[in-house]
């Protein structure tokens, strides 16, 4: 028995994390983290019950940011988050103008 629930453990960190691709009618939430080490964030969607990510940051601190308090820390990963997140949703408008292009080109060709 405890074997098995080592097992199950063990398969479930072990499994890749998909990424979702976001729908404008999807409700959005940033969740950060900041210490003495690093600043990270991730932006999930809310799907019915399931939390989804959508991209995820981290990096390392730099500088003199290891003598920043833990409050500016926070606020740091929290600008940080929403700048990577900028840059992920131009990504993705991005490709959608390509995909909708892509069809254009299709239905035009025939």
């Amino acid at each position: 028995m405890e074997r098995d629930t080592v097992c199950k453990l063990c398969n479930c960190l072990c499994q890749f994390v998909v990424l979702t691709v976001p729908q404008p009618s999807d409700t959005f939430s940033l969740h950060t983290d900041a210490s003495g080490a690093g600043l990270d964030a991730v932006l999930i969607v809310y799907r019915e019950v399931i939390e989804l990510p959508v991209t995820f940051y981290s990096r390392q601190l730099r500088g003199a940011e290891a003598s920043y308090s833990l409050t500016e820390l926070e606020s740091l990963a929290i600008l940080e988050g929403v700048e990577h997140i900028v840059c992920v949703v131009a990504v993705f408008c991005i490709l959608e103008l390509v995909y909708i292009l892509v069809l254009l080109c299709i239905s035009l060709k025939y």
